[in-house]
């Protein structure tokens, strides 16, 4: 027997009421049910999420799912009780893999909240890629298919805490804008051998570097 959630049965019937479409939503309701309660079910992975006021609540993760350019979040606290939350709705959330700690944050991106997972974090500068565990929900020519989402960006945020998406045709402009006031030499190496697209990591870890140094510096 399939399990349906109060809470996902309350956002079916949210995005049914706004839609101008229903079969398509209706469609939708199922394509998230089946993801949600049959094959999810296995996969939860201990871990928490964290509330807007700072509160860490234990349970069990399940995977993202994107539907409309609206992500959900499947939920279970220790009771069970599961839920299908928003971005908006919590700060982010972790889970343990292998002895390995995932962090994710929820972030407010071109007018759409969005999950982000942390890939690289100091005090300086976070990089973020499109989360691991997302369902993207595609609707094409009356069907309705799951795709793993795929990391094809990178969102950078420095101590502005503004949040800045990074892809490959324009690594090169946003990056060096990023780094021009803060750090003009390195944004001068931007697009040269060891500094293009698929180096950003260790862009971003240089970067970091600079900036301790020269809080430092500041210091003495």
């Amino acid at each position: 027997m399939i399990k349906i959630s109060g809470s996902l049965t309350a956002t079916i019937y949210y995005l049914l009421s706004i839609s101008k479409d229903m079969t398509k939503y209706l469609l939708l309701f199922w394509a998230l049910l089946l993801s949600l309660h049959i094959n999810g079910q296995e996969d939860l992975l201990q871990g928490y999420i964290t509330t807007l006021d700072g509160k860490k609540i234990l349970g069990y993760i399940g995977s993202i799912n994107n539907i409309e350019h609206t992500s959900y979040l499947y939920f279970e606290n220790d009771f069970r009780t599961d839920y299908n939350i928003p971005p908006q709705l919590i700060r982010g959330f972790s889970f343990w893999e292998d002895s390995v700690h995932f962090i994710f944050e929820s972030h407010y991106y071109k007018r759409s909240w969005i999950y982000l997972q942390v890939i690289y974090q100091s005090d300086e500068i976070v990089v973020y890629q499109t989360p691991n565990i997302q369902i993207n929900w595609l609707w094409s020519e009356g069907k309705i298919t799951p795709r793993i989402a795929k990391s094809n960006a990178l969102w950078i945020r420095t101590e502005n805490k503004k949040i800045t998406k990074i892809k490959k045709r324009n690594y090169k402009r946003k990056l060096k804008k990023l780094f021009k006031n803060s750090s003009p030499d390195l944004a001068k190496m931007i697009g040269q051998p060891g500094y293009q697209f698929q180096d950003i990591l260790d862009i971003v870890k240089q970067y970091n570097q600079i900036q301790i140094r020269k809080k430092r510096s500041v210091r003495i």
